[in-house]
């Protein structure tokens, strides 16, 4: 209740997400996405998510466009169920065969 009178946007956007979105974390294990940017991996990517955060050897931090992926960071992807879905599959192709 006081996330909702103090931060009522993000209360609401909280809300929508539990109803029409996802947020999913996953590694980077695909040899292909190492080395790629952000930017270049977010061009991939279907419309509707983002990577709202990379985490890399026990740090989190908000991506910027020319952050150079590695084999075993975290991205967190935020955005519309369906959207995300795609994501993951994107990156990890081997789940969906």
């Amino acid at each position: 209740m006081d996330n909702a009178v103090e931060r009522p946007a993000l209360s609401e956007w909280m809300s929508e997400i539990e109803r029409n979105g996802d947020v999913q974390e996953i590694e980077i294990t695909d040899e292909n996405l190492s080395g790629k940017t952000i930017k270049e991996l977010g061009q991939s990517l279907p419309d509707g998510v983002l990577i709202a955060l990379v985490s890399r050897d026990g740090e989190s931090q908000i991506p910027t466009p020319e952050l150079t992926l590695r084999h075993g960071d975290h991205l967190i992807f935020v955005g519309q169920s369906r959207a995300v879905d795609d994501a993951i599959e994107l990156c990890h192709p081997e789940m969906y065969v």
